[in-house]
């Protein structure tokens, strides 16, 4: 046996699973992909068949080691990395057969094995050969099921027209099977693989295209101190996790934000902000008090890519420029999709109708919100390095005060930064307290402003939580790039509401569906009546429409002060007050769709959808529908205690409260259902 690490093989998708049988080894962790891995896989690929459908798609590599061929007939390799995307493939290769009829031939299939993990083995060839059947599973290897399903689920919501699907679906499996490859790489023969597996697991990251872009724009800005201006503001809006503040010096950043750190005075002037800055930074510069060690005084950053390569060290901690800051936020985006907000908000001329499905076509090809397609985006638009570094800033400044971040071991956060003199301290506080003791008085209360449009933006990041996906993000930047920091409570709340509308209108309208482009940026009309056909597709009904739902429940409830209680057992107005939104994404059947053996099945003629009518249905996360599936009602209940904090769906809890919920009371499920569907389709 000879192994040669020169010897990397290129392998399509059909040449994969044709050639070779793989093997993970015991010292590889378990399956752990999940929905944005997976739906990111299948857009990525799904671009690139668009876009460059003659281009091959370079998945990475799958490192292996050949093992000694005793009794197989085919080659045997060992994954040493790569187990996670081949995986994956491999579930891919089981929906497209099982979901919509594609298969490599009767002789292609699976050809992953798992020393010492039966239950892998074992749940991954039952998929492709029969696909989810929840009787079947006895002890599945869950991540596995629950990739499948996410991977069904996406294709379906993916390509939603039935009428064209198959026509899609085609084209994107004729692509997947010939164009995307994944290089083969075997490690020499005499690999200490325990050691290799530990270089693979600890190894560098590359150069981000973010980085480049940074790079490339400021060749753009001439002179030092302007290029070093630059620098410092790129720097300071790239860091997500902190408020964007927090990213300049103590020497300049009072005089960039103000006194309170909220005067805008600067950083929204398009035509003299840049100049006060790089003014700023020489000001700073020039101050011989400045002694400290976090000094403004240090070298400009290299300008071009090639030294930034030659500089590039692998880092893991985001160094501060000022010892006063923290990192307590989470950001909902990553700073290259924000990049591509910012641009597209920056580009956007609004108008009052485009209809064209060309003109259309040609406006989202303009930014598209996918990283990997950063460089070309902002080499299309051609956009002035120091206007849009200004235009950045500005909209980070509206993103920390205005759009929610995860606080660190606590819930959804909506506050605005502030200083105060006297104390010379920094703080807090709800974005629309008028002042720390005002903060202090209605901090928790969930009926104030403030906990009603965290609730809303929220709801929104949850029903569309991928990054290439979060066009609402472009929508409300857009309404707060062009207010200018003028948003009142009321006005900004009144303004989410219509958006809200007009999004679930625009895309589940009963007329032709309005694009997000048409949504964020033009006046075009939306339909005014609902497509209640949306309601019909049972565990494929998007996302969206249940977390619309659950907000309208929490409204209702909270801030109308109606208590929708149907059991006095379970008190809704107070479930609701202690409901927040979190990323869910697997629809249960409330009334099993398969009960346990010796249950009778749900069937009425008062359901016009049988077990999938959208009156059984909720939302809530695929850990807990895995467990508990397959149990009827009342034994749900007993799962879902009364007092629990941790709620997942409102909707669910109504069902909860029902006493009774089977065949012969399933004029509670038609009720329910229409109670939900008014909701729904109220407008706010």
């Amino acid at each position: 046996m000879t192994n040669k690490a020169q010897d990397i093989t290129p392998l399509t998708i059909s040449q994969l699973f044709s050639n070779a049988d793989y093997i993970i080894p015991r010292y590889q962790r378990n399956y752990a992909w999940g929905a944005i891995e997976i739906n990111q896989l299948i857009q990525d690929i799904w671009d690139q068949c668009q876009h460059k459908a003659n281009n091959s798609y370079y998945l990475g590599s799958l490192v292996v080691f050949e093992r000694e061929r005793l009794f197989a007939d085919a080659t045997q390799y060992e994954t040493i990395d790569g187990q996670q995307r081949h995986t994956t493939l491999s579930i891919l290769l089981a929906v497209f057969k099982n979901c919509f009829g594609k298969t490599l031939g009767s002789e292609v299939g699976v050809n992953l094995t798992f020393d010492c993990r039966p239950a892998s083995e074992t749940t991954l060839h039952d998929l492709y050969r029969e696909g989810v059947k929840e009787s079947r599973f006895k002890t599945p290897e869950t991540s596995m099921v629950n990739a499948y399903v996410i991977a069904e689920n996406y294709l379906l919501a993916l390509f939603n027209d039935e009428k064209t699907r198959d026509i899609y679906i085609t084209k994107l499996w004729d692509y997947f099977i010939s164009k995307v490859v994944i290089l083969r790489s075997p490690v020499p023969s005499d690999t200490d693989l325990n050691h290799y597996f530990e270089i693979m697991n600890n190894r560098g990251e590359q150069l981000e295209k973010h980085e480049v872009l940074k790079a490339r724009l400021m060749e753009k800005v001439e002179g030092d101190s302007r290029q070093f201006a630059f620098g410092k503001i790129w720097d300071a809006c790239s860091d997500m996790s902190s408020y964007v503040q927090y990213g300049f010096n103590t020497d300049v950043r009072f005089n960039i934000f103000g006194n309170e750190l909220n005067d805008t005075q600067t950083i929204f002037n398009q035509t003299r902000g840049f100049e006060t800055i790089v003014q700023a930074y020489e000001e700073a510069k020039t101050n011989k008090k400045n002694k400290q060690k976090d000094a403004v005084i240090d070298d400009i950053k290299p300008s071009s890519i090639s030294s930034i390569f030659a500089g590039a060290k692998i880092k893991t901690v985001n160094t501060k420029p000022s010892d006063d800051s923290d990192e307590r936020f989470d950001s909902i985006i990553n700073f290259p999709n924000f990049l591509l907000h910012t641009l597209k908000v920056m580009q956007a001329k609004p108008t009052d109708n485009v209809t064209d499905d060309e003109a259309l076509n040609s406006l989202d090809e303009l930014c598209p919100l996918d990283d990997k397609r950063l460089l070309d985006a902002f080499d299309v638009s051609n956009v002035g390095a120091e206007l849009f570094v200004m235009a950045l800033l500005k909209a980070r400044y509206l993103f920390d005060k205005y759009i929610i971040k995860r606080e660190r071991d606590k819930d959804w956060s909506l506050k605005r930064m502030i200083h105060y003199a006297k104390s010379d301290s920094t703080n807090y506080i709800n974005t629309f307290s008028k002042d720390a003791d005002d903060y202090k008085e209605t901090e928790g209360v969930v009926t104030n402003i403030n906990h009603q449009v965290k609730m809303l933006i929220a709801m929104l990041h949850v029903s569309f939580p991928q990054m290439i996906y979060k066009n609402w993000l472009s929508g409300v930047l857009n309404y707060l790039y062009n207010q200018n920091d003028n948003a009142d409570s009321q006005t900004y709340l009144s303004f989410l509401e219509s958006y809200n509308d007009r999004i679930f209108y625009g895309l589940f309208g009963e007329k032709k569906q309005l694009r997000f482009y048409q949504i964020n940026f033009t006046k075009t009309p939306y339909s005014t009546v609902f497509n209640n056909g949306e309601l019909l597709k049972s565990t494929h009904i998007q996302n969206y429409i249940f977390n619309r739902l659950d907000y309208a429940i929490w409204k209702y409830s909270v801030v109308n002060t109606i208590n929708m209680t149907i059991d006095k057992t379970r008190d809704m107005q107070k479930i609701c007050r202690h409901f927040s939104f979190s990323l869910r994404s697997s629809v249960e059947h409330y009334y099993p769709q398969t009960p346990m053996e010796g249950q009778p099945d749900l069937v009425s003629t008062e359901l016009s959808n049988g077990v999938d009518s959208f009156g059984n249905l909720c939302l809530i996360s695929r850990s807990k529908n895995s467990k508990l599936s397959n149990l009827l009602p009342n034994a749900k209940k007993d799962h879902y205690p009364v007092d629990a904090k941790n709620i997942e769906s409102l909707k669910q809890q109504l069902m909860l409260s029902y006493p009774q919920w089977n065949s012969e009371y399933a004029e509670n499920i038609k009720n329910h259902e229409e109670e939900m569907l008014a909701l729904l389709i109220q407008k706010h």
